[in-house]
Parts: structure tokens; C-alpha cells; sequence
């Protein structure tokens, strides 16, 4: 008993070594556990990174397929071994379940032991056979598990190696992705341009097809149009034959009514020079020594008012006569198709072959035929058609006969007028000396015709700008006539002028109408007054019925000037009296305002009397461009000191930011010199490089926004033909703007591209932007507008 005790416990204490053993079994299993969880947890992290880098690379890899697949492919390697990873805590989870269970089952056989400690000397040594077995076997089992474990440890360490590897492979893909990005976006520009030059090409070639099919359809044509040509070339020849015959009747009838005119003035000079001695007996019956005399000069004056009622009508058919012999020559002209050579034959009797001069009879005729010529030459400047070079080289010829007989004195000035007319009319101011032809002026006596002259023959091969009525009706010869013309405007210092009286003069020559209207500046106590009164006159036929005469307004213009010239003091009730007549003068306007003299004469009637403010920005703007389309209107306004006014309105403009249309008027009226424009073109193009943004951040439709794209296009193309037209490029080089221009094309071209995505979706709109690279291009980057 004593024996199988100690048997016994020797038995308990290997079991107890066996259960220490196995404790630190249990213990080196459960650290290998903990081991394993960290692995497991690393991998865990590993994998969560590795998604994240999966989705960044996904989203930058979309539009690259090829690369896509292969970092997909890597992305499933990524996925089986985490699988197979996954597989293997599974595994050593079981094992740790297999070890519990081997933990219970050798609890329950150490409990069978001590309940079978009877049989153990029989059984012992078969039960220490299976025991050391057993715990052979479970030994090498854990010994197994262990080099199992450390071979996966070895696996985990190798795969984190790798999955490093991995990323870093990744982000030398991110780099050579974002280097392809930008290649892809060179690319696609150099496929944008490409495109461009494709569609160019293909437009020249359609353009090209389409010519080609014209030109077809012509040569199909062309020989039934030579037929019809044929017959339409007999008929022609018929027709011009008539016309010739026409004309020729048309130019008697001219000379005819040249005679009429000229007896009328003589009728006019013999009612002058009565009048004249009524003004001498008026002036005795008034003079200084009868102050005692109480005899009325009620009808003195009932009779000059009569007399200038007269005149005034005399003069009003005149001037009507000779609108409708303009009209009737402006018509002759556009019948012809060479005006020039017609009026060229028509000066072949301004110095006629036969001339006698001792017969009085035929001076006279010599001087109406000399008129006649000179108007013609002024309508034909005035038309200022395209001369045939031709027809030129006769006119030089005859300019030289003439100039060979033209004898330059006073009493010759028909013949001085004339020869300068023929000179400017075919424009043969480069083939005289400009000094001598300023020379001949001095011949001409009248001075608004010398002035209008001086103009002309100061302009390089320009037509004079004489489209006034009254120009016509002073081509005379000065005479004594003149003497008693000015000599009935002498009036009395103490007489009373008033606005009648003005307005009675109207229809006169715009210089005897200056003289007028000069000669009562000392007479009325307010000047301005004065000619609002005459301008309300002369303009209520026009806003009663629409009805405009270019002689009125010619007049209107001359008493403004003098009234400008004058600068008298406007009253606020005079002020307020002449916006009434300028506003309803404003509104006739709007209905037409193709005349340009009536425009000119308009902004200088609110230039006199203050009224600026009653025009916005765009009526200035029409205004001043309908005076600058017209070379009259454009003459008259810097004949009559304008200049200042329009530089108050050039302000406008450039307060306003209209600075393109203040550039234009400055060049068109030659203000150059008091508002430089290189600073105003140099402010614009600052200005434009902003516009595009402000542009697309209009809530307009994308067609609108490439109007007012187009319009800026515009503007720079023309201050970029200012600088050049100007000689500007060494105040302000052209490139800048050139390469603005470039830039805002390419603008509306990435406008284009930009609307599909603004109507898609969120996420579609989110994927472009991914794809959008992060590099700057040469391009400008405009940003849609952000809805609230």
C-alpha cells in the first residue's frame, strides 16, 4: 500500500510536472494568440489602407483603362491573400479551440486516475505507455502548431514587405499618372487644334465645292447670257442715246433758267438799292437837329417791315429754285455712268474760241456760261463720284489750258473760282504747287467761299464739303451789287431789332446772315433770347409738319455760332423756354435721324444754352456718329469753333466707360491734342482682361454671353486698327491686345465645352472635375457661378 502510495504520488507529481508543462504550453499558445491578433489587426489596418489608396487610385485612374485594369489586377492579388489570411486566423482559431478541448480531456482523465487508483499497478505500466505516448504526440502536435506559426509569421512579415512594396509602387504610379495627365492634356489641346484646323480645312473645301458648282452653273449660263447681253447691249446703246438727249435738254434748260436767275438778281440788286435810298430818307427825317419834330416813323417802319417781307419771300423762291435745279443736276449725274466725263465736256465753253470782248452782249453771256460750269464742278465735288483715271488726265490738260489763259486779278475771279473748282472736283491738288494755289485765293472775295476753298485744297485729294444750299447761290462774280447787298444791313444804332427781324434774314447767304446777326449783337439787350425766339420761328414748320429745309437749319447754325461766339448769359427762364423747344425738337428726331446737318445743329443749340443733361450716353454716342458719317456736317463742325462742345461730350463718353466710341470721335474731330487717346486705349484693354469672368457670371444664356464676348472681340480688334491706322505702336505696342484677343477665343471655346457638364448631374459634374488635371494651362479658368 505504502508502494502504490508513493507510486502514486510520483505518478501525481509527473502529472503535476505535466500540468506545468502544459500550462506553459497554454501560456506560449495564448501568446502566439495575442501574436496573431496584432497580425491580424496590422492586416486589418494594411487592408483599410490599402482601400482607401484603392479608392484614390480609382478615382484618378477612370479615364486611363489600360492602367485601371492593371491596378485592378493588383487590387484582387491584394484581396486573396487577405482572404488567405483571413483563412489562417480561422485556422489557429480552431487550433485554440483544439487545445481547450485537449485542456478538458486531460482534466477528465486526471479525475479517472484517482478514481482508478486501485487498478493502476495493473494497469500502470500499459496506462504510462499510452500517457507517454499521448503526451508525445501532443508534444509534437505543439511543436508542429509552432513551426506552423512561425512559418506564417514569417508569411505576415513578408506580405507586410510586400503590401509596403505595394504602396509604394502606387504612389510611383500616382506620379507617373499625374505626369500622363498632363501629357493627355497636351494632348487633347493639340487634338482641339487639330480639330480647328480640320474644320477650317473642311470649310475651305466645301466653300471650294460650292464655288466650284457656282462657277459651273455660271460657265452652264454663260452662253445664254451672251446672247441676252447681245440684245441687252443694243437696247443699252438706244437707251443711252435717249438719256444723252435728255441730258442735253437738261442742261439747256439749266442755262435757261441760269438767264432767269441772273435777271432776278438784278431785279433784287435794283429793289436793294431802292430800299437803300427809303433807309438815307429815313435816317434825314430822324437826324440829331429835329428834336422838336413830333412826326410818327410808324410808317417808316410799316414800310421796311414790308420791304423785308418781301425779301424774304424773293429769297425763299430762289433758294427753292436752286434745291430743284440741285436735285434735277444730282439726278442728271446718277442717269450717267461717268459723271465726271460729262461734266468734263460741259467746261468746254469756259473759254470759248471765239470770243470777242468789246461785245457786251457776249461778256454777259461768257460770265452766266462761267457760273454755270462752277456749279456743276461744286455738285460734282460734292457727289464726289469715282473719276475715271482716264477722265482725269483730260481734266489735268484742261486744268492747264486754263490755267495758261486765266489772268489772276479781281475783276477775273470767275476765272480763278473756276480754275480751282476743276482742281478739286478731279482732284489734281498733287499736280500743282500748293503754295501757288493758296496763292489764288487771295483773288476770291468773298471770305466763306475763300475759307471753304482754303479747306479743301489743305486736304490731300478730299472733296470739298460745300453741301450748302446758299454755296450755290454765291457762285457770282463780286460787283457793285455786293456794295448795296451789305449796304442795307447799315441800320440805325437807336433801332429796335428783334426776333422778326432775324428770322426775316434766315433764308439768306449763311455770310450775310452772320453779318446780320453780328450786326445786332449791339442792338438786343439779350442776344440769346434773340435767336431762341428766331429758332422757334424757323422750326415750328418742321415740328408742326415734319417738312426740313437744309437752308434753315444752314442759317440755324450760323446765328449758334455767332451765339457761341458771343457765350451771352442764359437766364433759368430763357433755359427752361429752350429744353421745351429741345425736347420737342429731341422727339422729331427720333422719328429720322439720317440728316446730319439737323444733328449737328441740334447738339449745338443744347451746347448754347446748357442743356447737355437732356441727352443720355447712346443719343450722344448716335449723334456724334451721325456727324462723323457725313463730310459736311463733319466740315461745318470744326468750321464753326464746335471743337470745345465736343470735347464736353467726348467726356461724357469716357465717364461713362465708352471709351472705344470717345477714341473714334477724338480721331474723327482731330482732338488728339487735348485728350490723348494711348491712355484711354491703354484703360479699355486693362478693363477687357476682367470682362470675361464678369462675363460668365452673367445670368444670361450662354448665346448672349457669346455676343457680348464678340462685341469686346470687336472693340480690341478696333482699338488694335487705331493704333495701327494712327502710328501709334511706339506709344503703345499692339501684341498685348493681339494676345487678348486670342485668349477670349479660346474662352468661348471653353464656354462651349463647359455647358454639357452644367447639365448633368452632381456626381457626373464631380467625376469631371476629378478628371480636370491640377496643372495650370496657358488658357484663362473661369469657375461657373455657385447657385445659392
Amino acid at each position: 500500500m505504502a508502494e502504490c502510495s508513493d507510486t502514486l504520488e510520483s505518478r501525481e507529481k509527473k502529472m503535476r510536472e505535466m500540468s506545468g508543462d502544459f500550462s506553459l504550453l497554454k501560456k506560449s499558445m495564448d501568446d502566439w494568440c495575442c501574436k496573431l491578433e496584432l497580425k491580424k489587426r496590422d492586416l486589418e489596418e494594411w487592408a483599410a489602407k490599402l482601400e482607401l489608396k484603392k479608392k484614390q487610385v480609382d478615382s484618378k485612374f477612370e479615364e486611363l483603362d489600360v492602367i485601371d485594369k492593371r491596378v485592378n489586377d493588383c487590387l484582387n492579388d491584394a484581396q486573396l491573400k487577405e482572404q488567405h489570411f483571413d483563412s489562417l486566423a480561422k485556422s489557429i482559431q480552431e487550433d485554440k479551440q483544439h487545445l481547450d478541448s485537449l485542456k478538458m480531456s486531460a482534466e477528465e482523465r486526471e479525475k479517472h486516475l484517482g478514481l482508478l487508483s486501485h487498478g493502476l499497478k495493473r494497469k500502470e505500466r500499459e496506462f504510462e505507455m499510452q500517457q507517454q505516448q499521448k503526451f508525445d504526440s501532443i508534444c509534437h502536435m505543439f511543436q508542429m502548431k509552432e513551426n506552423e506559426l512561425e512559418t506564417q509569421a514569417q508569411e505576415l512579415e513578408l506580405k507586410r514587405q510586400q503590401i509596403e512594396s505595394l504602396c509604394h509602387l502606387f504612389q510611383i504610379k500616382e506620379g507617373q499618372l499625374e505626369k500622363q495627365a498632363k501629357d493627355l492634356e497636351s494632348k487633347h489641346k493639340q487634338i482641339d487644334s487639330l480639330r480647328h484646323q480640320f474644320q477650317t480645312e473642311k470649310w475651305q473645301l466645301e466653300n471650294q465645292a460650292t464655288e466650284l458648282v457656282f462657277k459651273q452653273q455660271q460657265n452652264d449660263s454663260i452662253s445664254q447670257l451672251l446672247k441676252i447681253k447681245e440684245r441687252a447691249l443694243d437696247q443699252r446703246a438706244q437707251e443711252l442715246e435717249f438719256k444723252q438727249q435728255q441730258i442735253d435738254s437738261f442742261l439747256l434748260t439749266l442755262q435757261m433758267k441760269e438767264k432767269e436767275l441772273e435777271q432776278q438778281m438784278k431785279e433784287l440788286d435794283l429793289k436793294r438799292k431802292q430800299f437803300d435810298s427809303q433807309m438815307k430818307t429815313a435816317q434825314l427825317k430822324h437826324t440829331p437837329a429835329a428834336n422838336n419834330a413830333t412826326i410818327s416813323s410808324s410808317g417808316s417802319d410799316e414800310s421796311r417791315s414790308s420791304i423785308n417781307r418781301g425779301l424774304q419771300f424773293f429769297m425763299n423762291e430762289q433758294l427753292k429754285r436752286i434745291d430743284s435745279m440741285r436735285t434735277q443736276m444730282s439726278a442728271a449725274f446718277r442717269m450717267t455712268s461717268d459723271p465726271g466725263k460729262l461734266v468734263l465736256d460741259a467746261m468746254q465753253g469756259f473759254y470759248p474760241s471765239n470770243l470777242n470782248l468789246g461785245n457786251r452782249d457776249t461778256d454777259f453771256d461768257l460770265r452766266f456760261t462761267r457760273r454755270s460750269c462752277i456749279i456743276l464742278l461744286q455738285e460734282l465735288a460734292r457727289m464726289s463720284p469715282q473719276i475715271n483715271p482716264c477722265v482725269r488726265e483730260e481734266a489735268l490738260k484742261l486744268a492747264g489750258d486754263w490755267k495758261a489763259k486765266m489772268t489772276v486779278a479781281t475783276d477775273n475771279s470767275l476765272e480763278v473760282l473756276g480754275f480751282l473748282r476743276l482742281v478739286i472736283a478731279y482732284e489734281l491738288t498733287s499736280a500743282y504747287d500748293a503754295n501757288e494755289l493758296q496763292g489764288l485765293l487771295s483773288v476770291i472775295v468773298q471770305p466763306e467761299q475763300a475759307a471753304q476753298l482754303r479747306r479743301a485744297l489743305g486736304a490731300k485729294d478730299k472733296a470739298p464739303a460745300t453741301n450748302n444750299i446758299s454755296s450755290l447761290g454765291k457762285v457770282e462774280e463780286p460787283d457793285s451789287t455786293n456794295a448795296a447787298t451789305f449796304s442795307f444791313l447799315n441800320l440805325q444804332p437807336n433801332a429796335t431789332m428783334d426776333a422778326r427781324n432775324v428770322s426775316g434774314f434766315r433764308n439768306e447767304p449763311l455770310s450775310g446772315n452772320r453779318s446780320v446777326l453780328a450786326a445786332s449783337v449791339p442792338l438786343s439787350s439779350d442776344l440769346a433770347k434773340l435767336v431762341l425766339n428766331s429758332m422757334q420761328k424757323s422750326l415750328a414748320e418742321y415740328l408742326g409738319n415734319g417738312v426740313f429745309e437744309e437752308s434753315i437749319m444752314s442759317s440755324s447754325i450760323s446765328q449758334l455760332e455767332e451765339l457761341m461766339r458771343v457765350s451771352p448769359h442764359v437766364g433759368p427762364h430763357l433755359k427752361a423756354d429752350a429744353a421745351n423747344l429741345a425736347v420737342q425738337w429731341k422727339a422729331k428726331m427720333t422719328e429720322n435721324t439720317e440728316n446730319s446737318l439737323e444733328g449737328l445743329g441740334f447738339l449745338l443749340f443744347i451746347a448754347s444754352y446748357g442743356l447737355l443733361s437732356i441727352l443720355n450716353i447712346h443719343e450722344i454716342i448716335k449723334l456724334l456718329g451721325l456727324i462723323c458719317q457725313d463730310k459736311q456736317a463733319l466740315e461745318l463742325c470744326q468750321t464753326h469753333g464746335f471743337a470745345d462742345k465736343i470735347t464736353d461730350f467726348i467726356q461724357i463718353l469716357i465717364e461713362k466707360k465708352q471709351l472705344v466710341e470717345a477714341v473714334r470721335f477724338i480721331f474723327a474731330f482731330k482732338l488728339m491734342d487735348k485728350l490723348p487717346p494711348v491712355q484711354l486705349l491703354k484703360e479699355f484693354v486693362e478693363d477687357a482682361k476682367k470682362c470675361p469672368e464678369a462675363i460668365w457670371r452673367l445670368q444670361i444664356s450662354l448665346d448672349e454671353k457669346e455676343k457680348v464676348a464678340d462685341c469686346l472681340i470687336g472693340d480690341l480688334r478696333a482699338v488694335h486698327q487705331y493704333i495701327k491706322d494712327y502710328n501709334l505702336e511706339s506709344e503703345y505696342p499692339s501684341a498685348d491686345i493681339q494676345t487678348q484677343i486670342v485668349k477670349l477665343e479660346r474662352v468661348k471655346a471653353n464656354w462651349r465645352h463647359l455647358v454639357p457638364s452644367l447639365g448633368s448631374n452632381v456626381e457626373q459634374q464631380e467625376q469631371r472635375k476629378r478628371k480636370k488635371p491640377s496643372a495650370s494651362s496657358s488658357a484663362p479658368k473661369f469657375q461657373a457661378p455657385q447657385q445659392a
